[in-house]
């Protein structure tokens, strides 16, 4: 089953709320219907609402093919290991408004470690 066909999960559900919170804007009625495609679709568009751009990420778009699957994995990577120290210190991630700040720090040292090599 694919991302398209997935429901979305609770993590997209606190996310969206959090940031519709943030944005100003109402939690859709049928949010419990999206799929996790959508509701990602959507947690992107609120963040640009709530950022004012999505510019934020540009440092770190790949140039390739291979960079994008190296790129993908740091996220991923970085992205686990805050949400997992934020996690255990009980705080929500999703509540942190330097979320994505941290996640960018973490994402900037595993670039570091990965050229130094």
């Amino acid at each position: 089953m694919t991302a398209s066909e997935q429901p979305i999960t609770e993590r997209q559900r606190r996310a969206i709320s959090v940031l519709c919170s943030k944005a100003g804007v109402n939690v859709p009625e049928l949010l419990g219907q999206y799929t996790r495609a959508e509701a990602s679709a959507y947690i992107t568009k609120l963040e640009e609402l709530v950022d004012g751009s999505s510019d934020r990420l540009d440092k770190v778009k790949p140039s390739s093919a291979e960079g994008g699957i190296a790129h993908r994995a740091r996220t991923g990577l970085a992205t686990k290991l805050v949400y997992s120290r934020l996690a255990r210190s009980g705080k929500d991630p999703l509540e942190l408004e330097t979320f994505q700040d941290e996640v960018l720090a973490v994402y900037d040292v595993l670039l570091e470690l990965e050229e130094a090599r």
